[in-house]
């Protein structure tokens, strides 16, 4: 009983001393400013979004047009999740938190992106060029193996920076002392914290 308490109260002074996570405001919080400022730092929108702008005549317009969508579903879906790992005390740090998002978006837009392209047919007349341009022959895996390539680097860039501007716009750093004074640990916590600390 005695080791199960004291390693309770370690955890509680361990708590303590990790510096918390917080949103900078209420409305730092709310989804719609956090997907909106994640589709802002996406370079990949602004890339297609320009190439649309220019001409807006393609080929495949299913899929053109689609991937800034499948880039916005992924951000909601993902800033829900971080969102949520977040108030489960998961993310300690800024790295932590755009990793938590990261790792959530990248397989999400890595898989809309291939069903776009598989179900437009992009990558179908996609896949011999590139083939050609590798001087490769036009094989099932090669052209597979080319296809997912291809739409990794894109999910990739489409949250790379978001990633890393997300937690520095919207979180900041704050110390055990600010959280014992605002009565968010608990008595043991803060009595030790402090006791350990002086």
């Amino acid at each position: 009983m005695k080791i199960l308490t004291r390693s309770r109260r370690h955890a509680g002074i361990a708590a303590a001393q990790r510096p918390a996570l917080r949103w900078r405001a209420s409305w730092c919080a709310s989804k719609p400013f956090i997907w909106g400022a994640a589709m802002a730092t996406s370079p990949t929108v602004w890339a297609v979004a320009a190439m649309l702008g220019a001409d807006a005549r393609c080929d495949h317009p299913v899929f053109w047009w689609g991937l800034p969508c499948a880039v916005a579903l992924a951000n909601a879906l993902a800033i829900s999740h971080l969102k949520s790992r977040h108030h489960q005390g998961a993310c300690h740090t800024r790295r932590a938190a755009g990793r938590a998002y990261f790792a959530a978006a990248l397989p999400l837009t890595l898989l809309l992106v291939l069903l776009l392209g598989w179900d437009s047919g992009f990558l179908a007349d996609m896949a011999p060029l590139a083939m050609e341009w590798m001087h490769q022959g036009a094989t099932s895996l090669l052209s597979t193996a080319c296809a997912v390539a291809v739409s990794l680097v894109f999910a990739a860039g489409s949250h790379l920076l978001s990633a890393a501007v997300l937690p520095w716009l919207a979180m900041t750093m704050a110390d055990a002392d600010a959280d014992a004074d605002a009565g968010k640990l608990p008595d043991h916590s803060i009595s030790e914290y402090r006791y350990r600390k002086n």
